[in-house]
Formats: C-alpha cells, structure tokens, sequence
C-alpha cells in the first residue's frame, strides 16, 4: 500500500507554513517536527510507514524553512 504525501499551505501572521499530510483523514494523527537545520521531508519514509498501519503523519515545516 502507498499513500501520497499532500502538501498543504497555513498562512499565519508569521507567513507563511507548508504542512505535508500522508494516510487516512480517519487516522490518529502523529505530529512530527524538525529541528534547526532540517526540513519536514526528512519524514518521508516514516510518514509511509505510518499511513500503512492506519495514522494520519503530518509533518510541519517550521518557520524559514
């Protein structure tokens, strides 16, 4: 099973954030961040591996990045 990971975009006063979401709307969601210096696309393979057993992974890009 694959599931596609949607990128979404959150405007804030800050600017704005890009959200990437991957596995069913139904799913328990797991947040996942980066740390300085990193992306949210470093969560790619676990975001996968997340969806296949049911989760909604969803990965932030902090600020600047």
């Amino acid at each position: 099973m694959s599931s596609s990971i949607q990128v979404q975009h959150v405007r804030g006063p800050a600017g704005r954030l890009a959200i990437h979401v991957c596995g069913p709307s139904d799913g328990t969601p797991v947040l996942l961040t980066h740390s300085i210096l990193a992306a949210s696309m470093m969560w790619t393979q676990q975001m996968h591996l997340l969806a296949q057993r049911g989760y909604r992974a969803i990965a932030i890009d902090t600020r600047g990045h």
